[in-house]
């Protein structure tokens, strides 16, 4: 892994919120599985802000990430049916040197969620 980039993960780690690593690390690894990812991969959007998520997709693009032209349908209630962008996976290294980053991360808000390596 090249140096910029674990000097951009150390910091995101550092800056981001903790709820904003969990639904970063929620897209990743969909994007891992698929080669893409969308809004409609974060779980739990009922508990996540908007403007936390809104916030995550700019650090996909340092994670391997680029936004494509293609939309889907949102599937979340709060979009109203508005079409969403699609997040196609360009670098596989930098979106696991994150995911491995944040394997056993502990963050607590009422109960303890640990960021699980496995993938699926």
């Amino acid at each position: 892994m090249d140096k910029l980039t674990q000097l951009k993960v150390d910091r995101m780690l550092q800056k981001k919120s903790s709820e904003a690593i969990m639904v970063l690390t929620q897209l990743i690894k969909a994007g891992l599985r698929k080669g893409e990812c969308s809004p409609n991969d974060i779980i739990n959007r009922d508990i996540s802000q908007k403007n936390v998520i809104g916030a995550v997709f700019g650090s996909l693009k340092a994670l391997g990430f680029t936004q494509t032209d293609r939309r889907v349908v949102g599937s979340h209630a709060s979009q109203h049916c508005r079409k969403v962008f699609v997040w196609k996976l360009q670098d596989s290294s930098k979106a696991r040197y994150f995911i491995d980053k944040c394997a056993g991360m502990a963050f607590g808000n009422g109960e303890t969620k640990y960021i699980q390596k496995e993938l699926f």
